[in-house]
């Protein structure tokens, strides 16, 4: 599943944290956000807003996305 999360470089952020070794919880405490809130953030469930984007895009040098999660087929 890893692989349908990278294209190009870029990846979403749980699969960047994941080859990081990095969990959702230490990158809450260190960027001082919710972990569950980061949680929902790394399932695509929700998007970031422009300064939590625009921070974690300088922290990992624009290595990862937040597009929509794919929809599933009826």
């Amino acid at each position: 599943m890893l692989k349908q999360t990278i294209k190009d470089g870029i990846m979403n952020l749980k699969a960047f944290l994941c080859m990081k070794g990095i969990t959702i919880k230490d990158f809450a405490k260190q960027i001082g956000y919710n972990p569950r809130y980061l949680s929902r953030l790394a399932n695509l469930e929700l998007h970031p807003g422009k300064g939590l984007r625009e921070h974690i895009d300088e922290m990992f040098h624009g290595q990862v996305s937040f597009k929509e999660k794919p929809k599933k087929e009826k």
